[in-house]
């Protein structure tokens, strides 16, 4: 299981620098607006930092390559998130990623878990090539 956390603001002084833009509705047939359809819409600035968390409960080798490739997606910024990303909001892309792991099938691990919480997280070094290759390989390797 993949859970994604909610994505708090990094540093607390964006949160009172949100800005409102307006839009109106168009009508798609006529290309025109129609009236009486005006929305707001709320923004952080560019550059505002999030803190992002992945959970993984129990992964099979094929959600670690899956999840490696989603993470090299989201770090090389192809992943726009949030509402009017036609507009160009909500492009983003992950920095500094570092991981934590526990197995919790070794009993020495669950021990150091139990008594010291959470191991340091490390840098994600070649986990994503790693993941992917092991992927690729599991799925008969084709290079097409």
């Amino acid at each position: 299981m993949a859970r994604f956390h909610d994505l708090p603001l990094h540093s607390p002084e964006y949160a009172t620098l949100t800005q409102i833009r307006y839009g109106v509705g168009i009508d798609r047939d006529s290309e025109r607006a129609v009236d009486q359809i005006k929305f707001d819409f709320e923004i952080v600035p560019a550059k505002t930092d999030f803190a992002f968390e992945l959970t993984l409960e129990n992964p099979r080798p094929q959600d670690l390559g899956l999840i490696a490739i989603g993470l090299q997606e989201f770090i090389s910024g192809m992943v726009p998130l949030g509402g009017i990303r036609s507009r160009g909001l909500g492009q983003c892309h992950l920095e500094d990623v570092v991981m934590a792991q526990v197995d919790f099938t070794q009993p020495a691990a669950l021990k150091n878990y139990l008594v010291n919480g959470w191991p340091q997280s490390q840098p994600l070094g070649n986990f994503i090539e790693q993941q992917i290759t092991a992927l690729q390989f599991a799925g008969g390797g084709n290079d097409a």
